[in-house]
């Protein structure tokens, strides 16, 4: 790889998070070393800024839709799109965040209501895991998480929460709401991004060897999209798996979307410091394995900025998607201006809701009227 060319992108990346405070940058750099093993990152961040000077930003190739910003009109109504800032805040990006959410959370946790929009999962800044019914406020612990990021997802009828291994263990830990037995499912090797099907009866993951479906009750798992080429075992799967967001499942259940990643480049080597990632939203289809939406969003080197995410809204009629754009031109296809974008399931009306990206995730605050 280029040498020259990935001290560009890295500091691209770097210079989107001076503004950030002295904790903030901590919290992020907490966040490099957690879900990826880059060697010494102190070390690495002062070879790319003694690199740094005189270097010129590649622009990005023009898209070729409509990217004014702009709020869907007449689909997703009655919800709001949100997601959480450095300063560790959940704020809408579109909508109106719903009284009761709580607005101070940890910078990396993940939002996730249930399917009625009455409560919300969150990462309190303690680290632990917390759920808040909005309608009277109470709140209840559901559990420390094993490291400062908690990957984590709650069952759309709020009785389960499943937590990924986080490179700790090889299972995936299905916690109840209340009263019952904490579940362990066996998985082989590292699980990531778990996410519940709508009926609760699934969980999607990402491994070593891509995109897994499995059984709540541990039965079932397959593979429904396998890692790229020589990815598929090693390092360098579990390196791009463990920066992938979990898959968002549409409301019916038939099909899910996802981002299927891979190395920016085709000589990249393990001798690299940095892996860079292309991501491509995609849209799966789980009865006949049909690919519905196949659309590069980006990539990064993942230093300082997070990774795209994806989110199924609450009615169906939209996917929103995280652009991220470090300034690297890419052969295989454009990206999209970075920003939150919103698409229909199959991939038209584009329309692009902010014109920065997302610090931390999205999600959809499902309407409770």
């Amino acid at each position: 790889m280029d040498l020259d060319e990935l001290a560009r992108g890295a500091t691209r990346e770097l210079l989107d998070v001076t503004s950030a405070g002295v904790a903030q940058r901590r919290t992020l750099l907490d966040q490099t070393r957690r879900r990826r093993r880059i060697g010494n990152a102190a070390a690495l961040t002062a070879l790319v800024t003694l690199m740094a000077g005189g270097l010129l930003l590649v622009t990005a190739p023009p898209d070729d839709r409509d990217t004014r910003p702009a709020r869907p009109i007449g689909e997703g109504h009655g919800t709001a799109l949100v997601t959480v800032n450095t300063a560790g805040q959940i704020h809408a990006l579109d909508g109106d965040v719903a009284v009761g959410v709580p607005r101070e959370v940890h910078a990396l946790s993940p939002i996730d209501f249930t399917s009625d929009g009455t409560r919300v999962m969150f990462q309190a800044q303690d680290g632990s895991l917390r759920l808040v019914d909005l309608r009277t406020g109470g709140s209840r612990s559901l559990g420390a998480c094993a490291e400062r990021w908690c990957d984590a997802d709650l069952s759309a009828d709020g009785r389960f929460v499943a937590v990924g291994s986080g490179g700790l263990d090889s299972v995936i830990e299905i916690r109840p709401v209340g009263e019952g037995r904490i579940q362990r499912l066996p998985i082989a090797g590292a699980a990531h991004a778990p996410s519940w099907s709508p009926d609760g009866e699934h969980l999607t993951f990402t491994a070593d060897e891509g995109l897994f479906l499995i059984g709540k009750d541990g039965r079932g798992m397959r593979l429904l999209w396998p890692a790229s080429g020589e990815l598929a075992t090693g390092s360098w799967s579990s390196e791009l798996m463990s920066m992938t967001e979990p898959a968002s499942w549409s409301p019916d259940g038939s099909r899910i979307a996802f981002l299927a990643t891979e190395p920016w480049d085709d000589d990249v080597s393990a001798a690299d410091p940095i892996i860079p990632v292309r991501y491509t939203l995609t849209v799966l289809d789980l009865g006949s394995g049909a690919t519905e939406l196949s659309r590069y969003v980006g990539g990064c080197y993942c230093l300082n900025v997070s990774p795209p995410a994806v989110a199924w809204s609450p009615d169906g009629s939209l996917i929103a998607v995280n652009v991220v754009d470090n300034g690297r031109r890419d052969t295989k296809g454009a990206a999209r201006n970075a920003g939150v974008h919103v698409v229909r399931p199959d991939g038209t009306g584009w329309r692009q809701l902010t014109t920065e990206s997302a610090t931390w995730g999205l999600a959809w605050q499902p309407s409770m009227g």
